[in-house]
């Protein structure tokens, strides 16, 4: 006899009555899909209702889709010919990434903003200037359309990676000037008294 659904015991487990067959059962992955839209998170029909109609109208789709391209194959394969992963050098999917990356960066100036670094790609950074107005990372924003990336480029500078961490540690600073190191700002004795800075000048490298 089953003592326990999902870890949890028969008295504390709720049930839910699928639509279609209307039997209750475990409100758990284990009966239901998930489904994000419904308020519990779960599909409103069992797995095994929703298997069945989907079995059921599977020969019916591959006859629509058959039907489909019979009667359209002309233009399906024209538009095939035209796709633009048919044109050399088209590049798509993960393999876009590096293009996608030279370009933004070129677009910032195609070198670090604060010491001009420009010698490897992957060390250059973007960095948003008021993270209020961040709406994603460079790993979600690398698959976003050519216009939609330059409108979240326009809220950034380009810094490589040394000086972007140390914007973040407080040893590069921003203000009229651009992006400084603090040993090298001009006003740096004088922020050195008032702020706890380190003396990177006095340390052996």
């Amino acid at each position: 006899m089953v003592q326990s659904i999902d870890g949890r015991n028969l008295t504390e487990v709720v049930y839910k009555t699928c639509t279609k067959c209307k039997v209750s059962k475990p409100a758990t992955t284990l009966s239901f899909h998930r489904d994000r839209c419904n308020p519990d998170k779960l599909s409103y029909q069992c797995i095994a209702c929703r298997t069945e109609v989907a079995n059921k109208n599977i020969d019916r789709d591959r006859k629509r889709c058959r039907d489909y391209y019979a009667s359209n194959k002309k233009k399906i394969l024209e538009q095939r010919k035209n796709s633009p992963r048919n044109v050399k050098g088209y590049k798509y999917g993960p393999d876009d990434r590096p293009s996608r990356k030279q370009e933004a960066v070129a677009y910032l100036g195609g070198k670090c903003q604060c010491c001009g670094f420009n010698k490897c790609l992957s060390s250059l950074h973007f960095h948003h200037r008021d993270p209020a107005e961040k709406e994603g990372n460079w790993s979600k924003v690398v698959g976003w359309s050519r216009v939609r990336r330059e409108k979240e480029l326009d809220k950034c500078d380009l810094l490589c990676a040394t000086c972007h961490f140390g914007y973040h540690s407080g040893d590069v600073i921003y203000d009229e000037n651009g992006y400084t190191w603090k040993v090298d700002h001009p006003d740096y004795a004088s922020m050195a008294e008032s702020v706890d800075a380190p003396d990177l000048k006095s340390v052996d490298l």
